[in-house]
């Protein structure tokens, strides 16, 4: 006990000398440092708790790096004559690696921001004299510190880690997902999202296998006033892979919003082959045939509104299609749970003359 208040005396009284008049010189300055160094040492080996000992880590590292900025400035001749910096990198190295221990530590106890602080502290010595001849952790220390600021929504200082985080390739995958996730929260200008999608192509171009970012494209181009964007998209990665299903199914959808319903079949009936139950194409496929069906009827009708036989014929042939698509619809998705197929099974058994199937369907109109 005694031995604690002497050291926090001795500690008080290097305090003062550092923060000396004005006559300090900087040979004064770091020396005084350098006592008070030796003082956190000493604290740090009686530190009998967690929190205490990496407080104490930090302290060491921030008084050592001031040390060494005051160790080197010239002397009023103008000569530099480094005094500490050889011993306090050989005492002070071990225990600035135990500083991302620190981070991951704050981290366990939830508490982000000493984490973060603990992490910062890491990365902003890296550039230090006295850690030159150690290897660096700096790419897992931004990422742990870009993941906790994600976390708190500081998506400015995320970023800003993850992309210190992005130059380790042992972190630059998971770095890139924060990045990216950072941008897409502050999308406010037209250059905003100019830069996301640059950045989300790129690491889609280098990591076509992480579905996660043709995710993310997938949701931007589907927001309205993408149209044009989303099928140029679709086109180049079809190009990629032919048996891309979700590309195909971007196509179609693209497609059906234009109205180009041979085309959105075309594109449909590729992702049929590749995933024969996939109930939304199905479903769609009816859809399109359907519409389709109507956009002939509109495009073929005389001045009277009428068709010749031949005309109703081929336009049967489209609208039953529709109903066997629609059909399979109603046999994989019994209960409704992925679309209502319902209404327009119903309306192609109207159509089709098909009395009693229509019947049968109608109690489950809503």
């Amino acid at each position: 006990m005694i031995r604690k208040i002497l050291l926090t005396f001795l500690f008080l009284l290097t305090m003062t000398d550092v923060m000396g008049g004005e006559g300090t010189s900087d040979a004064e300055k770091a020396q005084s440092l350098n006592r008070q160094l030796d003082l956190f040492l000493e604290r740090l080996h009686m530190a009998t708790d967690s929190t205490l000992f990496y407080s104490t880590i930090q302290s060491i590292v921030k008084t050592a790096v001031q040390c060494d900025s005051f160790d080197s400035q010239p002397d009023k001749k103008g000569k530099v004559k480094i005094r500490f910096r050889n011993a306090n990198a050989k005492r002070i190295t071990p225990l600035r690696d135990r500083l991302l221990d620190a981070g991951l530590f704050y981290c366990n106890h939830n508490e982000s921001a000493a984490a973060i602080s603990a992490f910062d502290l890491y990365i902003s010595t890296a550039s230090s004299p006295l850690f030159q001849k150690v290897e660096q952790q700096v790419g897992q220390a931004a990422y742990f510190a870009s993941l906790l600021s994600f976390g708190k929504k500081d998506y400015q200082k995320a970023e800003h880690y993850a992309d210190l985080a992005l130059r380790d390739n042992n972190y630059a995958k998971d770095a890139a997902e924060i990045k990216v996730n950072c941008m897409k929260e502050h999308l406010k200008t037209r250059e905003d999202s100019t830069k996301y999608v640059v950045v989300l192509q790129e690491l889609h171009e280098r990591a076509p296998e992480n579905h996660d970012y043709f995710t993310m494209l997938m949701d931007y181009f589907l927001s309205p006033g993408h149209e044009q964007e989303l099928e140029q998209f679709a086109k180049d990665e079809i190009r990629k892979d032919t048996t891309n299903v979700m590309a195909w199914k971007l196509k179609g959808e693209s497609e059906m919003k234009k109205h180009q319903w041979d085309n959105a079949i075309s594109s449909y009936k590729h992702v049929e082959r590749l995933d024969s139950v996939n109930v939304p194409t199905l479903y769609n496929l009816g859809i399109c045939y359907g519409s389709k069906a109507l956009q002939m009827k509109d495009t073929l009708v005389d001045s009277r509104g009428r068709l010749t036989k031949s005309e109703r014929v081929l336009i049967r042939r489209v609208i039953a299609n529709a109903r066997d698509y629609l059909e399979k619809v109603r046999l994989l998705d019994v209960d409704r749970k992925v679309v209502d197929w319902v209404p327009p099974l119903y309306q192609v058994y109207y159509v089709l003359n098909e009395k009693e199937k229509a019947k049968k369907l109608k109690p489950l109109m809503k």
